[in-house]
């Protein structure tokens, strides 16, 4: 099993999604000092602003996420954010083992075991795309 996977995995482990087939979450990664209440409500706003994939269903869910050692504020609210027009429902905290395993800030969709980063589809009117296109491991270079 490559790192980037079982990295994705154990995300996922910790949102755990319902009855749902894809859960929208907003992972925000953070590698050093703390994270307040408004540094999360200003990285949901410049996913807003800036994302092209990124919609309020994604601050639904927020995973935060920092690397072993480094203090993890678990002082943010849901209440805080509601106040600023979030719709937070679930805030969880994860702990990545190093600063190169933490998953990219931006929107993902959560499904059984697995975490996948979320990417805009565009219409193929003139049928270009026959088969699915899969990025390759960037951190498995073998493939």
């Amino acid at each position: 099993m490559s790192a980037l996977f079982s990295r994705y995995q154990a995300l996922a482990q910790s949102v755990r999604p319902s009855n749902v087939n894809l859960k929208p979450v907003t992972v925000i990664s953070k590698s050093h000092g703390g994270l307040s209440n408004k540094d999360v409500e200003e990285e949901i706003s410049r996913f807003l602003l800036q994302d092209d994939v990124y919609t309020e269903e994604f601050a639904s869910n927020v995973v935060i996420q920092v690397p072993a050692g480094v203090a993890l504020n678990t002082s943010i609210h849901l209440s805080s954010l509601e106040q600023h027009g979030l719709k937070t429902s679930y805030i969880d905290y994860s702990v990545a083992n190093s600063t190169e395993t933490l998953l990219p800030s931006g929107p993902y969709f959560a499904h059984d075991n697995g975490i996948y980063e979320a990417w805009r589809l565009y219409p193929d009117e003139l049928d270009a795309f026959e088969i699915a296109i899969v990025p390759e491991a960037s951190q498995n270079p073998e493939k």
